[in-house]
């Protein structure tokens, strides 16, 4: 069995699937990369490249056979090569075939660092554990080839920081990677729970995703996390029905492992229960009536923003607001020019904007469906300041309206998240394609391309994008307020 450095990636990223190591060993076939997975990887690979031409001359080791790799390899150790990029180590452990590149080794006085560059900006072990695992092979492979220890473990961050990542030794390694090849060995019909978050993002969500549906895993219900799901499946509830029927009582005593501790469903119960029979029934469920704040007109508002990666910071390249109620307005995109000051630009703008309509509505509520606005515009404040005090009135007036959603009604879908609830109460996008991580993706083709008239396209598909994500969250309060008075 070849096993990779890098392989700990199956297991982690972009979320913990143990099902995912299983089908990629049966050699199943994921959906290929998006957009915006693709904009990520130029991205990778752009920042490795500008790091490595601050680093002088290096010993390029990049193509070649496995073996002629390996011999470069120690050759250029050998001859005590400053910088050493793309090395390469191959080891055989028993059945096990395992190879790693780093991206770079760097000579010092005690000896050579392993280093890669990274866009992430965590190598924390609960935080990054793919990265973590692969720089922790990296160190395994370098002992074990070169016979001691390497200087020290490193990541050049997003941010332009090394981090270092302490090497937790060979036995530990060793339990990793027995870990990952009995994953792999093991049945691909053994139980994985689904999940929202966890799954949109993965390839293999069409694989999973239609199956756990056919069968009406208890996964699916929202509120059951993958322990919990894994705990009903051992109690025999292993569908929304089983979950919709189960005595409460009962279900708020089973147990389930919560990091390192054990926990019992307890009081969460109810809310789990509601939304399995939502499910199951297909319907609302009323929970109690929601506090709507009393105003005659408010702002529906909303943010697209760079990750940070792509530059230092997250960057917002899109403020979206616009008035509805007695006196609406037209929608306002204000994006961020491409220049130098763009993002400074475009949040003056934003401040601008809002000022006008605090000046003419008053303190209207900020209509908004996460906590992402409210971060952002606290980080603009800190970032280049506030004007008249606007940016501090935005955050005084933003009214975030998921969790009243959420404590008001149970609905009968898997999330929350706007896009599932919009479409919920009716609403209706005109593009085809759309979502963050696809503006995100379109963004960068904008920023990346010289060719102003794709540029001004690209940018009207954003606005377009950005102005129904706007009127969906205003569609979803007017759905809240009418479900208020019923």
């Amino acid at each position: 069995m070849r096993v990779a450095a890098s392989s700990w990636y199956e297991l982690y990223n972009p979320s913990e699937c143990a099902k995912r190591v299983r089908l990629i060993a049966a050699g199943v076939q994921g959906a290929e990369p998006g957009a915006y997975e693709i904009v990520l990887e130029e991205l990778g690979k752009r920042h490795e490249a500008s790091y490595l031409a601050t680093l002088g001359p290096a010993v390029h080791i990049a193509a070649g056979s496995d073996e002629e790799r390996t011999a470069a390899t120690l050759a250029a150790i050998r001859a005590q090569a400053p910088v050493i990029y793309q090395p390469y180590f191959k080891i055989t452990i028993g059945d096990v075939q395992l190879v790693g590149n780093p991206d770079f080794l760097i000579l010092t006085d005690a000896g050579y660092l392993v280093r890669d560059a990274k866009l992430a900006r965590h190598t924390a072990k609960d935080e990054k554990p793919e990265v973590w695992h692969q720089l922790q092979a990296y160190g395994f492979l370098f002992e074990r080839v070169l016979g001691q220890a390497a200087a020290g473990l490193q990541v050049y961050d997003g941010l332009g920081i090394l981090q270092d990542v302490p090497y937790e030794g060979a036995d530990v390694f060793r339990l990793a990677l027995a870990q990952l090849v009995r994953l792999r060995q093991s049945p691909l019909d053994t139980y994985e729970p689904c999940g929202w978050s966890k799954c949109q993002p993965c390839p293999f969500k069409g694989t999973c995703w239609a199956a756990a549906e056919a069968k009406q895993d208890v996964s699916l219900v929202y509120g059951v996390s993958q322990e919990m799901a894994k705990s009903l499946q051992e109690a025999h509830v292993a569908t929304i029905t089983d979950l919709a029927n189960m005595d409460r009582g009962a279900l708020s005593q089973v147990s389930y492992k919560w990091g390192d501790k054990v926990r019992q469903v307890g009081a969460a119960a109810e809310g789990i229960q509601r939304s399995a029979l939502a499910l199951r029934d297909g319907r609302e469920i009323p929970i109690q009536p929601p506090v709507i704040p009393a105003s005659p007109n408010y702002v529906s508002f909303d943010l697209e923003g760079l990750p940070p990666g792509y530059e230092v910071d997250e960057r917002i390249y899109l403020w979206g607001i616009q008035v509805y109620g007695a006196n609406p307005g037209p929608y306002q995109g204000i994006t961020s020019d491409f220049g130098p000051e763009g993002d400074r630009n475009g949040w003056q703008s934003f401040l601008k904007a809002m000022g006008e309509i605090f000046e003419t509505h008053g303190d209207l509520p900020l209509i908004v469906y996460s906590t992402y606005e409210a971060t952002h515009v606290r980080q603009y404040i800190q970032r280049y300041g506030d004007w008249n005090g606007v940016g501090a009135r935005v955050l005084r007036n933003i009214w975030d309206m998921l969790p009243v959603v959420r404590k008001s009604v149970a609905l009968p879908l898997y999330s929350y998240s706007l896009k599932q609830v919009e479409l919920h109460v009716g609403f209706k996008r005109s593009q085809d394609e759309f979502g963050g991580s696809w503006s995100v993706a379109q963004y960068i083709k904008a920023i990346e391309t010289s060719d102003p008239t794709l540029r001004d396209s690209i940018v009207d598909e954003i606005l377009t994008y950005n102005k129904e994500d706007v009127a969906a969250t205003w569609a979803v309060f007017e759905w809240l307020k009418a479900f208020a008075q019923t």
